[in-house]
């Protein structure tokens, strides 16, 4: 009969006392065993005296094991640990990385990084390194923000090699002072928004009932533009005033990788806003609210470049994404004291306190809607829009309705 210790089994085999237990070698995991001591006679130990010498045992091969391990990735390339890494992360169980994050990384490392640093073995890239390569990114005109995340990458690949238990076999503390990391200040970031007067100009000088409808869903809802290309009509309430984001595009895909776990969420939209995105989809019952003939996701820098900027040229407007449509929703939701609960809800953003936690606004939908139609959209939707509206709810209705107002 053996025993168990720690990560090694103690037996008698022939005239030897063993202990047996696995290591990693080049060919893979194997078990080995190394002998104790006699198993009788001169030499024989005690089973305390068995116990201990087998933990050194263990202990040796372990410690010479990390050693081989870590001699043996000397050798990896930075290029070589990029490529590891941005696999891991995307197939990780643990806060999996958005293929569209991932596309951004891969563009950063091909562009930036593996030319500068991708030869080098993960060992040598120090302090002195580091500096040189933000010198060189600030040299190429990069922006503050976008050195500060290159270096910012640079850093994930590197903590990303590790032992089998998990330690790094290349820990850093980096000196951000000592490499120059430029500070990024927030406030001097460019992140451009609209006004209801910009707004109401474009609406009115589009005959692009796609590109208009897309304003008006964008600056009424506040959702991401892949959020709102990703939209399927299943997820559009009867009245079109309630919108359920589950999901995004990118490319020519649909995915239900959201930006941040609070993506998930439903969107409260007026009265006005709903009939005309239900008049917009129509009779179709299923598939995507902006989507191609095929049934695909619109392309979102096609949408950029040969509408929405031409269309902001047209009209003296600064070129912006709609993103800055965003921004306005936000601002507006705040300009009119609307509860932060609320906004932080319809953003998909995560709550920034203890309390936030409590808030269950969020789960009261009537207050919503109140709140959706009493706040309003701030911009004047065009005249030919709201009468198609009326137009259709007379047909539906067989009367009359009343002349909408612009919000």
């Amino acid at each position: 009969m053996g025993s168990r210790y720690q990560q090694g089994h103690i037996e008698k085999l022939g005239a030897w006392i063993y202990v047996r237990f696995r290591v990693d070698t080049e060919e893979g995991r194997k078990l080995v065993a190394e002998r104790i001591c006699p198993a009788e006679g001169k030499g024989l130990l005690s089973a305390a005296q068995q116990r201990r010498r087998a933990g050194e045992i263990i202990m040796a091969a372990s410690v010479n094991n990390e050693q081989k391990l870590l001699e043996a990735s000397l050798g990896t390339t930075f290029s070589q640990q990029a490529e590891w890494f941005l696999k891991h992360a995307q197939q990780r169980k643990r806060k999996p990385v958005a293929p569209s994050t991932i596309e951004i990384w891969q563009s950063c490392i091909d562009k930036w990084l593996t030319p500068r640093i991708g030869r080098l073995p993960l060992a040598q890239i120090n302090h002195a390194v580091a500096k040189t390569l933000v010198q060189d990114m600030s040299d190429a005109g990069l922006s503050d923000k976008s050195i500060h995340n290159n270096f910012g990458l640079v850093k994930l690949v590197i903590a990303s090699a590790t032992t089998e238990d998990g330690d790094q076999m290349f820990p850093r503390k980096w000196n951000h002072e000592k490499i120059d990391v430029p500070v990024v200040d927030p406030t001097e970031q460019h992140k451009p928004t609209v006004s209801a007067e910009q707004i109401n100009s474009m609406l009115e000088k589009t005959d692009d009932k796609q590109l208009r409808m897309l304003i008006i869903l964008a600056v009424a809802s506040g959702l991401r533009l892949g959020e709102i290309l990703g939209l399927s009509i299943e997820n559009v309430s009867a009245d079109g005033t309630l919108l359920t984001s589950t999901e995004k595009a990118f490319r020519s895909e649909v995915q239900d990788f959201l930006k941040t776990k609070n993506g998930k969420r439903e969107v409260d939209l007026t009265t006005q806003v709903g009939q005309l995105l239900r008049e917009y989809i129509g009779d179709k019952k299923s598939g995507l609210v902006f989507g191609t003939k095929k049934g695909k996701p619109l392309s979102q820098s096609n949408i950029l470049r040969r509408q929405l900027h031409p269309l902001q040229q047209a009209n003296d407007i600064e070129e912006c994404g709609f993103h800055a449509f965003r921004r306005y929703r936000i601002t507006h939701l705040r300009k009119n004291s609307a509860p932060e609960g609320l906004v932080q809800f319809w953003a998909g953003h995560s709550g920034k306190s203890i309390t936030d936690g409590y808030d269950k606004v969020r789960e009261d939908v009537k207050f919503r809607k109140e709140v959706a139609e009493s706040v309003g959209i701030g911009f004047a939707i065009p005249a030919f829009s709201v009468q198609n509206v009326q137009e259709m709810e007379e047909n539906k209705k067989g009367q009359t309705v009343d002349s909408a107002c612009p919000v």
